[in-house]
């Protein structure tokens, strides 16, 4: 929650302060960052145009909607085990359908499950992605649902818990992250 309220005073100070583009705010995070990146964006809905979180995740039980459209950017690798993306990638054993485990037996919400929530008014036509990356390390970008009201994007690959590319192309994630923020306006 702190975490919320500091994004939030930064947000006031920054308007007051500073000449903004009210209509292009974006948050980027990785791990506890990419968590916060999602929390802040539930609670600054009105102000955020998009979110770039990468190996960040909803705790189970924390997984709601924002209460209008915020556009996602979502970067999470098959081998992240300290917060897994999917059940598949994370500790074995039973729990909960829909639930990914980590390492330290925190459980997530599977990344599907968080980006259905932040999605409004899609197609339903899972549609791809495309990078300048496609491929490396089996990057893949898509739009789970289609065209939806504000862009819903996931990428996946073959990482653990950093950003996509890190090694091969260290300007790979901000590249991307760059463009998809460039191509999201947040209407006023």
């Amino acid at each position: 929650m702190a975490d919320s309220a500091f994004v939030t005073a930064l947000l006031a100070k920054l308007k007051g302060e500073l000449c903004v583009d009210l209509g292009a705010v974006h948050l980027a995070g990785i791990s506890a960052g990419g968590m916060m990146a999602y929390q802040a964006a539930l609670d600054n809905h009105a102000q955020i145009a998009s979110v770039a979180p990468v190996a960040g995740s909803r705790f189970v039980g924390f997984n709601v909607a924002p209460a209008s459209p915020v556009a996602v950017l979502s970067s999470h690798g098959y081998a992240d085990w300290t917060i897994p993306a999917n059940a598949s990638n994370g500790e074995p054993g039973p729990k909960p359908r829909g639930v990914a485990e980590s390492s330290d037996h925190f459980f997530y919400v599977e990344e599907p499950d968080i980006l259905r929530k932040f999605s409004r008014n899609c197609d339903g036509r899972t549609a791809k992605y495309p990078t300048k990356y496609d491929g490396a390390r089996e990057l893949q970008c898509v739009r789970p649902f289609g065209k939806c009201e504000s862009d819903i994007v996931m990428c996946v690959g073959q990482w653990g818990h950093t950003w996509p590319l890190h090694k091969e192309y260290p300007e790979a994630w901000a590249s991307l992250a760059l463009d998809f923020f460039a191509a999201t306006k947040r209407s006023a």
